[in-house]
């Protein structure tokens, strides 16, 4: 059985305590990682894909990740007949990106977004997406504070007071099939943005709430929220890192409301977030399949 299965079966028994210790996941096998190609073997990568008709699938696919930033759950959508591969371009920037952002994160995504501009002079119809923190039932966010929320009773928080306006992942993906084919979205960039406001504090507040625990938010102070980020980055997995620090020195919030070129409100934190963070159970699950159906 899977651990990640085993755990929620034991954590629904009320048994995980008296085991969690003395489970470890066996070390995974480092890969080196790997390097950008080159513009040369770039093209003869395509122009390879492009001789066999049986490849036309991995070809198009090629094209959609060499020339966007969308991870696998903003493309699931996406269908062949949907966008002309060549002269459309869209990419995932991050909310608040500038070329004086404190962050060195904020700054790449400026300069990233200052070539998607110019690539405009070459034909391609562009689109920049510029959303704040996203979170879904992988997230990287919420999720990791659901597991540091397991484990200990106490929670240090830097930063506590930044503010966030967290955007769910499927609207997201809904917003940029959306401007695929929309002429009104070409050449324009969006920030997307859900419908709420949170402090960082709030965020794992929601997060102890929603697993019923009773967990201390220790909110710490400018130089130890720093302090306790040179730490982190330097120890597996970097759960923070000084330039995360840096970059919730600007509220990552919207300036307006949701661009209305797009056809939906974008959904409720509260109304997603306990269907995945509260583990399986049949109300879970009930929850989760009336969350889909909109009611």
């Amino acid at each position: 059985m899977d651990v990640g299965v085993l755990s929620r079966v034991l954590k629904f028994c009320g048994r995980w305590r008296a085991l969690g210790d003395r489970v470890h996941n066996l070390p995974e096998r480092q890969r080196p990682i790997g390097r950008a190609l080159t513009p040369v073997e770039r093209r003869r990568l395509f122009e390879s894909a492009a001789s066999n008709p049986e490849w036309e699938h991995v070809y198009c696919a090629a094209i959609v990740a060499a020339n966007t930033s969308m991870r696998p759950v903003e493309v699931k959508h996406i269908r062949r007949c949907d966008v002309d591969l060549i002269k459309r371009l869209l990419h995932v920037s991050s909310l608040k990106a500038a070329l004086d952002a404190p962050s060195e994160y904020l700054r790449s995504k400026a300069e990233g977004e200052s070539q998607i501009k110019s690539a405009q002079a070459t034909g391609l119809q562009t689109t920049i997406f510029r959303p704040s923190t996203i979170f879904g039932r992988e997230d990287r966010f919420l999720n990791l504070f659901a597991t540091l929320a397991e484990l200990a009773p106490v929670l240090p928080l830097g930063c506590p007071q930044a503010r966030f306006q967290p955007i769910y992942a499927e609207d997201v993906a809904e917003a940029i099939v959306s401007a695929l084919t929309d002429v009104r979205t070409f050449g324009h960039a969006y920030n997307l943005c859900g419908p709420k406001v949170y402090t960082l504090r709030e965020l794992v507040e929601l997060v102890c709430d929603t697993l019923g625990l009773r967990r201390k938010v220790l909110g710490l102070g400018p130089s130890l929220s720093m302090l306790q980020a040179a730490v982190l980055e330097h120890l597996p997995g970097k759960l923070m890192t000084r330039d995360n620090v840096r970059s919730m020195q600007v509220d990552n919030v919207c300036d307006g409301p949701f661009p209305d070129v797009f056809p939906f409100v974008p959904t409720r934190l509260e109304a997603v977030v306990p269907t995945y963070l509260a583990g399986v159970t049949p109300r879970t699950r009930y929850n989760w399949f009336r969350f889909r159906a909109r009611r």
